[in-house]
């Protein structure tokens, strides 16, 4: 525990910052963080090097890349989540979501086809609990909140939620979601998986390479005739010609 830190607590469906503690004699990989009770926050760490000892004074540095990536997941979750209310209206509330660098899930009660999520600007900012519900900012997961709450606002009133984890400062910050998976995880329940960042460029590519892929096999069957099923002017390889087939 330390009197105070820059690492982001497990909370919101967001996973905890990852980063380092280094002391004059120690070094402390963190692997979780997390806030069991209101203002105390607990840090998970894998001692690298010497010993830490209470009283010690720590640099705390979070890990850049993975701050980058988590800031651009959950912004992304945001995104997502307006998206399908777009579609679907006001009811569509999500009862749950998970995000961390590179991934989103989102859980809603959904059916039907999601339209593309529109790049929006995105506002952050603090204001009373009376005059964010007057707003109209969605509070969600059953969380108790005080009396002064953090605003989320990505397009104005289009996306405008309570929430405490990080964010982009610029919606284009987010890069790209790109979908990867729609499952049903039960009564009229379903789970909305998504690549953000980079990972969801190169998830992209993947699937574009995969689709290059695809659309060559199908150009080269339609050359093939119907004899013997073998491509236009290729003879046919003989037995002892070498190779194991045609």
């Amino acid at each position: 525990m330390l009197d105070r830190t820059p690492f982001h607590a497990e909370s919101g469906g967001q996973d905890s910052d990852a980063g380092r503690l280094t002391a004059a004699s120690a070094e402390a990989e963190v692997l979780d963080v997390q806030r069991p009770l209101p203002g105390l926050v607990t840090h998970q760490v894998r001692v690298l090097a010497g010993e830490l000892a209470p009283g010690d004074e720590v640099t705390a540095a979070v890990d850049p890349e993975w701050r980058l990536g988590a800031r651009q997941a959950h912004s992304g979750t945001h995104v997502l989540h307006a998206a399908v209310r777009q579609v679907l209206g006001p009811a569509a509330l999500q009862p749950g979501a998970y995000n961390r660098p590179g991934y989103l899930r989102l859980d809603l009660p959904w059916r039907g086809a999601l339209s593309a999520a529109t790049r929006q600007e995105g506002e952050v900012r603090r204001m009373p609990l009376a005059e964010a519900r007057r707003i109209g900012a969605l509070a969600l997961f059953g969380e108790t909140y005080g009396e002064d709450v953090r605003v989320v606002e990505i397009g104005g009133a289009w996306s405008r939620e309570l929430c405490g984890g990080t964010h982009v400062a610029h919606a284009s910050q987010i890069g790209v979601v790109a979908l990867t998976g729609e499952s049903s995880v039960g009564a009229g329940l379903r789970r909305l998986e998504a690549a953000t960042g980079f990972e969801g460029f190169a998830y992209l590519a993947r699937a574009g390479t995969g689709a290059a892929r695809r659309t060559g096999r199908a150009r080269r069957g339609a050359a093939r005739t119907a004899e013997g099923g073998r491509p236009q002017g290729r003879a046919p390889r003989r037995a002892g010609d070498g190779g194991a087939g045609p």
